[in-house]
């Protein structure tokens, strides 16, 4: 398909440009002249967009418009800019012509100094001299009406050269002396001048330099706005407040002074520069005078848009019609173009209405459409200047545009329906939610971080044994002196069942503990059959009781320590006496 696509538009190319090299080589032929001649001009207004075009689409079309319908050949399109330049040249001309009227003199002095130059090219110098005096003479005689004191500055240089060129010296010294007093800074090109008329030029400025008169005051009434000029050259102006200009450093000689003032008559007068250090006073009375003022270049423009409001909004009618002639006739333009460009269902279609200001008469041209994409735009708009040219040619008549042209209608429409808000879709009712029931997560407690714990290794406890001793007790014997016969057999312990000596209650058995005292304790001097140390249970019972000590001791320690307890440790128990 994009195949197919591309060779249609080649071939639509190829045939619009057969088309229109036919047009150009046959509309000419068919004229009777030459195709660069003769060409009406067109003056085209601003494109118009309709609802619905893009600004791209707008903007991509008008440029390919104007840069193609500008490069025709059958007619000449203006726009603004050249409408403009073309004002700007019909209002000095205007000015020109009036000035004529007011003063017909200057045309004749400008004349002389134009024919002059061109004689000084040809080396004729003596016509030259003839008619530059001439034109010299015309300027100095109305210096009152001069406004350009340039022409007069100019007439006396070129009449110098000339003599300077003829052979006379003086003459032409006389004259450039006038110049430089004019125009102090006068500076001339070397290589297109004499060698003796630069040289002399310099001389001069030279001995001129030693010879500045004193000040000129110029005053006027009334003040308010006047301009004054010295030889052409704006000086100041003055006000309420500024009543007079002081001009120094004036070269002595003859100079011009002139005061202008919009709506007064022009005052002039030659003047001589006094001595250094004193002043001369000029005063000018200005005369009220009515001028006719020349319409200004602006008056076209306001016209202009007059009529792009009714083109724009499509009122083509007795109204638009009026204006469009006087806007016509104002820029001189027997065509004026309006471009429509609207919005299709496939894509963008221009529209051209051509006025005819002969006719006051507004006819719409054959259109021309475009697809989406503007891929047959250049194809298109070729057949659209080949439609334009025979409209140029032929008014169509029978197309003459009265009131709101229907593609006009269209757009408005089509603008109504795009302003209109959407109708607003009833919202269905939203249906309750069901509450969610979410939940309630009791916060995870933390987990404390485990701790590994190596065993340790048991350590094996070591058995103490108690060792007893099976040997009889040695039991010391007393020493002290006693007044008793106490049993050698008995020794120290027999202190304890014995009687304390110190009363008659018997023997202790503990501290503070006495004995039954109904019993005999057998109290014998030198006695020892009944001793409790000589019984054998007495002996046996001590025996017993350490190996039952011994053996307790051993089972409360493994009690407290563990079976497998690692920190034992060895005990021995000894008895002995001593």
């Amino acid at each position: 398909m994009e195949r197919r696509t591309q060779h249609r538009s080649i071939r639509c190319w190829a045939r619009a440009l057969v088309f229109a090299t036919a047009l150009t080589m046959v509309a000419p032929l068919a004229l009777g002249q030459p195709a660069s001649a003769g060409k009406p001009k067109v003056y085209v207004f601003p494109f118009i967009k309709g609802a619905g075009v893009s600004d791209v689409v707008f903007n991509k079309a008008e440029q390919y418009f104007m840069t193609l319908f500008k490069m025709s050949t059958k007619f000449e399109l203006l726009t603004d800019e050249e409408v403009k330049d073309s004002e700007a040249d019909k209002q000095k001309m205007v000015k020109r012509a009036a000035t004529q009227v007011s003063a017909p003199w200057l045309e004749e002095a400008d004349n002389h100094l134009w024919q002059g130059k061109d004689l000084l090219v040809k080396k004729d110098y003596q016509k030259a001299i003839r008619l530059l005096n001439k034109g010299k003479q015309l300027y100095e005689e109305h210096y009152l009406e001069l406004r350009d004191y340039d022409k007069l500055v100019d007439v006396n240089l070129q009449l110098a050269i000339a003599f300077f060129q003829a052979g006379f010296k003086d003459n032409g010294e006389e004259l450039l002396k006038d110049v430089l007093v004019w125009r102090p800074t006068l500076v001339v090109d070397r290589k297109k001048y004499p060698k003796e008329f630069v040289d002399s030029l310099e001389s001069l400025k030279t001995l001129l330099e030693g010879r500045k008169g004193g000040m000129v005051r110029v005053e006027a009434t009334p003040s308010d706005g006047a301009k004054v000029y010295v030889d052409g050259l704006l000086k100041g102006t003055l006000s309420a407040s500024v009543s007079g200009i002081d001009v120094d450093g004036l070269f002595r000689g003859k100079h011009y002074v002139q005061v202008i003032k919009d709506g007064y008559e022009i005052w002039a007068q030659k003047v001589g520069v006094p001595q250094p250090g004193r002043t001369k006073k000029v005063s000018a009375t200005l005369t009220e005078t009515k001028v006719e003022m020349v319409a200004e270049g602006g008056e076209w423009e306001g016209l202009g848009f007059k009529v792009y409001e009714f083109a724009s909004t499509g009122e083509y009618g007795m109204k638009f019609s009026k204006q469009a002639k006087i806007f016509a006739d104002r820029v001189q333009v027997p065509y004026l173009l309006f471009g429509f460009v609207s919005a299709e269902a496939r894509g963008t279609k221009l529209t051209l209405f051509l006025f005819k200001a002969e006719w006051s008469g507004l006819a719409e041209v054959e259109p021309v459409g475009f697809d989406e994409n503007l891929t047959n735009l250049q194809v298109n708009l070729l057949f659209l200047e080949a439609n334009l040219a025979s409209a140029l040619t032929r008014f169509p008549k029978n197309k003459v545009v009265r009131g709101t042209p229907e593609v006009y209608a269209r757009s408005q429409e089509l603008a109504a329906k795009m302003a209109q808000p959407e109708p607003v879709k009833p919202v269905e009712p939203v249906k309750p939610v069901e509450p969610v029931v979410v939940a309630v997560v009791e916060p995870v407690k933390p987990v404390e971080p485990v701790v590994k714990v190596e065993p340790v290794r048991p350590v094996e406890p070591v058995r103490v044994t108690p060792t007893v001793t099976t040997e009889d007790p040695y039991l010391p014997s007393r020493t002290e002196p006693t007044n008793q016969v106490v049993d050698e057999d008995l020794g120290e312990l027999s202190s304890i069942f014995a009687d304390s000596g110190d009363n008659n209650e018997g023997p202790i058995l503990g501290p503070g503990i006495p004995t039954d005292p109904d019993r005999d304790w057998g109290n014998k001097k030198g006695g020892n059959d009944d001793a409790i140390t000589k019984k054998w249970w007495f002996w046996t019972g001590i025996a017993a009781g350490a190996g039952l000590l011994g053996g307790g001791g051993y089972l409360l320690y493994e009690g407290l320590n563990g079976s497998g307890g690692g920190g034992g440790y060895s005990a021995t128990f000894q008895w002995g006496l001593q």
